[in-house]
């Protein structure tokens, strides 16, 4: 350590005292710091001692463990040896079970196989079937790879496995020549069906799964076709049965056969195996529809009452065609649909529901990967998916049956609601002297409120929207069209409202009448032809009243149907649900059309009857040129604004005793936006100062609150325009003005004023009149 310090220090390149001075520092410090570190390794000396005796004492228990170690060493190789010789001798004992296992079952196979012979032949020979067909059914069971090691000989000559194929054979004829002989027994005598199905449980065990279907298939088909050609004989007997009363048999006959027989079929078959049956079972269903309908063609001529109707042309509807005698065939034609289209739902649920059990039980039994089934035996219960195409072909052939039917249903149905309607026209009146709308409002609508709900009944998807459209048209084309005539006429039009070409016959001559009976109110045939304002007035208040109940009429005919319809069409099918949707939302331009004409009748109105007295309060407006007495003395408004108010009362008392509450609403909208406009143009005509400014802003309030306290629509907005007029009358300077119309223009105040009015209405402000320059020189942009 010391030289380590002194390594640096060259004595013999010292030669000043303080370097050498400074060196023997350096030396005395490294010296101290060695005597320290001495001392301390002296210390411990004792310490270590202590530990060099207790390595020695533990020398010879080493020794003694390294001893035991090589020893425990020894004996676990010995271990190692004789496990693997146990493992060996394992294996080899495990061969011989798997071996002396397969023996086993060989030889469980070679007896098995062997009371199969004896079985089949036993039962056989005593025309046992259930036990042959259970002996076959094990045979069937075996492994085919198995059985072909078996080539043992019988004593005829033959092998075991060729043997029982020929006893299959043998038996599949026996079982089809006994379950045709049952079967033939059973039509003849019902209550044998039960032989029937015993022998239809046999056909899987034999191996003839398809061949059994087929034939319990044929079976309920001929059942059915029997059972419909006896209660056809007996209509055609005398009996007094319904066709409708036949359809609704059939369906209830195969509805009830499909849903006993399936469980037969799904427990001897397997879940959705009953498909083939049912496509025979829908094919004779088919033929016997076709039957039916042909009868009921027969029956009620149908169609030549439909071609007796379209070849109508006179005004006047024959006994044959009059709506009172096609009415029980209506019902009897939505009947007949509606029972149709209730049985293919009840198919079509019944093959979907198929479909989700034969999933669910491919799920529980495992899949492979190919979609093939993990283990299928040659013949007993298994699954087998539907096809989705088969669904819509099995009922798509009897909807295609019946949709004559559709079409002759169609036809009647809009002839009958036509021509109720147009006896609703004829027959229009009040029914007292107060009511404030015609009968033709409520008894058209419950007309077609009860042909719409017909048609819903027959659920059939078809058949409703056509007769929705077809009301659809009736209402927005010859409806509406008798209420325009009376508006026109009412508001002095100049007599009769040309008819459109396209409106119906069954129409036209209730249109003619109203059309003319209006007119001729409107027109008066008092002394010297002066024209009766106030039956004019009152053909239009009653026209537009009807509008607006039948606008109501129409938006509840939609919410009901569509109430209706959501309960009717739950389980139906998707498109269905979609096209009801889509045609009963239609109706809401149905509604559009009448607000539409109600919006253009409430103008038209307005503008012959109500603006004229209108214009009248608003002639002699006074100069809004006041002092402050004055302001003071208009607290409540001016004398002008309380004879506006007071005629406003007078005007509107004339109408709205005999509008409905809706018109009245409408009304007085209609009201305020003429009364608007008429104090806009008077106000750019009038003088004003600053105090008049206020004072017509008082005014404003006055009457915007008068008429929005007999109304619950808002009207403040009618009158935005007149309310900035009157801000704008208000200020003191100018150079306020920018400033407001600048901030109207950032608000994006509705109805705003132009530049040009508002520079208009500058000088319209006496004390602003020297400044004429300043005001065409405002910069006010839009």
């Amino acid at each position: 350590y010391i030289r380590r310090k002194m390594a640096n220090l060259d004595p013999s390149q010292m030669t000043d005292l303080s370097e050498i001075r400074a060196a023997l520092d350096k030396l005395r410090e490294a010296e101290r710091a060695e005597d320290v570190a001495l001392w301390a390794q002296l210390s411990r000396h004792s310490d270590m001692q202590v530990k060099m005796g207790a390595l020695h004492r533990t020398a010879p228990k080493l020794a003694k463990l390294q001893g035991n170690a090589e020893a425990l060493a020894v004996t676990v190789g010995s271990t190692c040896h004789i496990a693997e010789n146990v493992s060996s001798k394992v294996r080899e004992l495990d061969m011989i079970k798997v071996r002396l296992q397969e023996t086993i079952a060989s030889v469980n196979e070679v007896l098995g196989l062997r009371g199969c012979v004896d079985g089949v032949d036993d039962a056989l020979k005593r025309g046992d079937l259930a036990s042959a067909a259970n002996a076959i059914h094990k045979y069937l069971q075996f492994d085919p790879d198995t059985l072909r090691d078996h080539t043992s000989v019988l004593d005829a000559g033959t092998s075991p496995i060729e043997h029982l194929d020929n006893k299959r054979t043998e038996l599949v004829e026996m079982l089809r020549a006994q379950f045709d002989a049952a079967a033939e027994a059973a039509l003849e005598s019902p209550e044998k069906a039960g032989e029937v199905d015993a022998f239809v449980a046999l056909y899987p065990l034999c191996g003839e799964r398809d061949q059994g279907l087929q034939a319990y298939g044929r079976f309920l088909a001929a059942t059915v076709a029997k059972q419909s050609e006896q209660q056809l004989k007996r209509k055609l007997g005398g009996t007094e049965i319904s066709c409708m009363s036949l359809m609704t048999a059939l369906a209830e006959r195969v509805a009830t056969t499909i849903e006993s027989k399936a469980q037969i079929v799904n427990k001897h078959y397997g879940v959705g195996r009953m498909i083939p049956v049912i496509q025979q079972l829908q094919r004779q269903c088919d033929i016997d529809a076709s039957n039916i309908l042909e009868q009921f063609e027969a029956d009620s001529h149908a169609g030549q009452r439909v071609l007796a109707v379209q070849q109508q042309t006179d005004d006047e509807p024959s006994p044959e065609t009059s709506a009172k005698m096609l009415e029980p065939l209506v019902l009897e034609l939505v009947s007949m649909i509606q029972c149709v289209e209730m049985y293919c739902r009840y198919v079509y649920g019944h093959i979907s529901k198929t479909s989700r059990d034969a999933e669910a039980a491919i799920a529980d039994a495992g899949v492979k990967a190919d979609g093939s089934m993990t283990h299928e035996p040659m013949s007993g219960p298994a699954v087998a998916l539907v096809d989705p195409a088969m669904v819509s072909k099995l009922s798509g052939e009897m909807k295609e049956r019946v949709q004559g039917v559709v079409g002759h249903y169609i036809s009647l149905e809009e002839h009958i609601f036509r021509q109720n309607v147009a006896k609703a026209v004829a027959l229009n009146t009040l029914e007292s002297p107060t009511s404030k709308t015609t009968t033709l409002v409520d008894d058209a609508f419950f007309v077609i409120a009860k042909s719409a709900r017909r048609a819903l009944s027959s659920l059939h998807a078809d058949a409703i929207c056509a007769i929705l459209n077809q009301i659809r048209a009736l209402l927005e084309v010859d409806y509406i069209l008798i209420f325009n005539a009376q508006l026109k006429a009412g508001l002095g039009g100049g007599g009769l409202v040309e008819l459109p070409r396209n409106i119906s016959a069954s129409l036209r001559k209730g249109f003619l009448q109203i059309s003319s009976t209006a007119a001729g109110k409107a027109t008066g045939s008092s002394s010297g032809g002066a024209p009766d304002s106030h039956r004019g007035e009152s053909e239009v208040l009653i026209a537009l009243n009807n509008i607006a109940v039948s606008r109501e009429h129409t938006v509840k005919l939609k919410t009901d149907l569509e109430r209706e319809a959501k309960k009717l069409f739950s389980t139906a099918v998707l498109t269905d649900q979609q096209k009801i949707s889509s045609c009963l939302a239609e109706l809401a331009d149905t509604v559009a059309q009448f607000d539409a004409a109600l919006k253009t009748g409430m103008s038209n109105m307005c503008s012959s009857f109500v603006r004229p007295r209108m214009a009248g309060l608003i002639e002699g407006m006074l100069d809004y040129v006041v002092t402050e007495d004055d302001l003071a003395a208009g607290d409540g408004g001016s004398p002008f604004a309380m004879r506006i108010i007071t005629g406003l009362q007078d005007v509107l008392n004339n109408f709205t005793s005999s509008l409905l509450p809706v018109n009245c609403d409408s009304l007085i909208a209609h009201v305020a936006e003429d009364l608007a406009a008429l104090l806009e143009d008077a106000a750019f005509h009038t003088s004003f100062n600053r105090l008049g400014g206020i004072l017509f802003d008082k005014d404003i309030r006055v009457i915007c609150d008068f008429l929005s306290s007999i109304t619950e629509w808002s009207l403040r907005g009618k009158f935005s325009r007149c309310s900035q007029m009157a801000t704008l009358l208000c200020v003191d300077s100018l150079s306020e003005v920018s400033e407001y119309y600048s901030a109207t223009v950032s608000l994006a105040v509705a109805g705003r004023l132009t530049p040009v009015q508002v520079k208009n209405l500058m000088r319209c402000r006496v004390d602003f009149a020297d400044l004429n320059h300043e005001i065409g020189s405002l910069h006010l942009h839009s």
